[in-house]
């Protein structure tokens, strides 16, 4: 019986013993994940005595880094120009990088900013590859052109470093984005930066709007009259900043173009409206006089300067206009008055 007894003790002890070795096991492993755990950067995530054993890179080094996965935008910000642009997709900063040469780390007090791009919207579609740009990391005035043969880059910040911008200088502007933060350039095209809002919308709606006239004019025919009726055709509207050689006075600023025309009654010759004839009004009540953009004659392209903010409105027509006749005669329009909604995409 003490033998049995004996040998149930024995069995306990070696079952304790495995039990806290097996605890001790799962324990330690957890400990060992959690100090050599990886990142989502493309580089690994060591503890301070790890890292400052790898070998460091060189500050102002900006190299090509295809194995780095730095973290997508949330929404990519974007600088477009007349024939390319160029995004910035994701960005992040971390204390090592897996290069060509394996894992290297930042300087001792700077770090590594790891980005990518990417093509963007442009004005005259279909736009050329973002490389075709040229672009350039400036680091506290001192640039340097982005590497060929890759999309994802490491740059190599030494402390104290103030200002880190991707840049390009394209169709006559300097545009910037800060790689430490959401800065942008001064004279970043704004209607640019945002993809597919040059997108045409189609109106495709006519009228036909009564006109008296405080003279007797020539119509058609050949008969006199004071009284006539525009055929007027409203096609589509749409936004752009570089057209037909011309550009808004300011890089916040865009066209919005509307083609609109009309033709008199029992005539197909068409016309482009008058000064005064038309206006658009933004939502927030804001009124803009029309010019027409198009060089080719008896094409209504209208065109309106506005905040490139601008997204809704209505094209007013109608009114009445003082005019000049052909002979030289001063008279005033009376034209009915239409109000077409427009929505930009």
């Amino acid at each position: 019986m003490k033998t049995w007894l004996s040998e149930l003790e024995g069995w306990r002890r070696q079952f304790a013993i495995a039990a806290v070795v097996g605890v001790s096991t799962i324990l330690l492993g957890a400990l060992i994940g959690t100090i050599l755990g990886t990142a989502g950067s493309g580089s690994s995530s060591h503890s301070g005595g790890i890292t400052a054993r790898l070998p460091e890179l060189d500050p102002g080094t900006l190299m090509v880094v295809p194995k780095a996965d730095p973290s997508a935008l949330h929404e990519p910000r974007g600088m477009g120009s007349k024939k390319a642009g160029i995004a910035l997709l994701a960005m992040s900063t971390d204390d090592s990088v897996i290069t060509s040469k394996g894992e290297r780390r930042a300087p001792d007090g700077g770090s590594l900013v790891i980005f990518k791009v990417g093509d963007w919207a442009c004005e005259d579609t279909p736009c050329d590859p973002w490389s075709t740009l040229k672009p350039q990391v400036v680091v506290d005035g001192q640039a340097t052109p982005l590497p060929d043969g890759g999309t994802t880059f490491v740059l190599v910040l030494s402390p104290g470093t103030a200002t880190v911008n991707l840049t390009i200088n394209d169709a006559g502007y300097a545009q910037s984005l800060s790689l430490v933060n959401d800065g942008v350039g001064k004279d970043n095209i704004t209607l640019l930066a945002h993809k597919h809002t040059e997108t045409k919308v189609e109106i495709n709606k006519t009228y036909q709007l009564a006109e008296r006239t405080s003279i007797p004019l020539q119509d058609s025919s050949g008969s006199t009259t004071n009284q006539f009726v525009r055929n007027t055709t409203i096609t589509y509207a749409q936004r752009h900043f570089f057209l037909d050689g011309q550009e808004p006075s300011k890089p916040d600023k865009a066209f919005l173009v509307i083609n609109a025309y009309y033709a008199y009654g029992g005539s197909t010759q068409t016309y482009v409206f008058g000064a005064g004839e038309a206006t658009f009004v933004a939502r927030n009540g804001t009124s803009y006089q029309a010019k027409d953009l198009d060089p080719s004659t008896g094409v209504g392209l209208l065109g309106f300067e506005v905040p490139a903010s601008v997204r809704s409105g209505t094209l007013v027509i109608g009114g009445t206009i003082p005019k000049v006749s052909t002979t030289g005669t001063a008279y005033t329009s009376n034209l009915a008055q239409v109000r077409v909604p427009i929505k930009l995409g």
